[in-house]
């Protein structure tokens, strides 16, 4: 039997801008291109399980303007249940400013209703969730409401993801709440300057069962207590990745509900991101299982 995926987080309008470089202080430059799209990591994580097939349910604010509502009506599209979203009356929804030059990406958020999420706002999107259901969050709400879902999401027997980004300073006291760490090499720095062998051990004496380090092009490395097992990742040739990282968590969530282990559901998510990074944008960019089982054969 399918289990059900919960993911609570952020929801954003992106309005990116492509340049050939990074503008230096106080310089003005022109842009060779701007769109919108819906993001925020907890949506963009929440389609990429919805449109690989999870029965998927999103928490988390919007606020009463246009951007809500496309943001509302893009998970809806994809097979989201969004009942668990909050729309905050007098409150702008979150946008993120990105800039893409030469496939790379930097952002700024400005987070609006994503910073008035309560704990209420978990306890509603859970109210569904059973044993073994999975649990999905990242770090761009109130990092204290993240901890309390995530402890309610364990009580509930639920098996939690954390994809602590970004990164904060208070993650740790919420670490021993998670079943897997997911996270790039940037935020696995942030938790301490180990290796890769002592840091990840360290996270495990902490209770986390499985840690995943995220690598980009270079691929994925999962420690259990038993080993460390290394995955190159798929060759493509990037031009946008926005979203990657996200398409990687809710891919891994989705195949983790399919009943799929863990080493399968990572091959899986691996590819999936791949595809990810072949196109522009965040939403927009996340695949279907059916395009993933044409290129790569599931």
């Amino acid at each position: 039997m399918m289990k059900k995926v919960f993911v609570f987080g952020s929801l954003n309008m992106d309005l990116v801008v492509n340049s050939p470089c990074l503008p230096q202080a106080g310089e003005t430059m022109y842009g060779t291109g701007f769109f919108t799209n819906p993001g925020g990591k907890g949506a963009n994580q929440a389609v990429a399980c919805g449109r690989l097939g999870a029965e998927t349910y999103m928490g988390g604010a919007v606020g009463t303007d246009s951007f809500g509502e496309t943001l509302m009506e893009g998970l809806k599209g994809c097979g989201v249940n969004t009942g668990a979203i909050r729309v905050i009356p007098d409150c702008s929804s979150g946008i993120a400013v990105i800039l893409v030059t030469e496939g790379d990406n930097r952002i700024i958020l400005d987070g609006g209703a994503n910073g008035r999420v309560m704990a209420e706002d978990a306890d509603r999107l859970l109210e569904r969730a059973g044993e073994g259901d999975i649990f999905l969050c990242q770090l761009e709400n109130p990092v204290e409401v993240i901890g309390y879902a995530m402890k309610a999401a364990r009580r509930r027997g639920m098996y939690v993801i954390l994809n602590p980004a970004p990164m904060h300073v208070m993650v740790s006291e919420y670490l021993p709440c998670c079943d897997m760490l997911v996270l790039n090499e940037t935020e696995f720095s942030m938790l301490g300057k180990d290796s890769l062998a002592a840091g990840s051990r360290r996270l495990l004496d902490m209770g986390i069962r499985d840690v995943v380090l995220t690598l980009g092009a270079k691929g994925y490395c999962h420690t259990t207590r038993g080993e460390i097992v290394c995955a190159e990742g798929v060759p493509v040739k990037a031009v946008d990745t926005t979203a990657a990282g996200d398409t990687f968590c809710g891919a891994l969530a989705a195949s983790l509900a399919e009943g799929k282990t863990v080493g399968e559901a990572l091959q899986f998510a691996n590819k999936a991101a791949a595809i990810t990074v072949t196109r522009r944008g965040a939403q927009c960019s996340i695949p279907t299982f059916q395009e993933i089982f044409d290129r790569y054969g599931g």
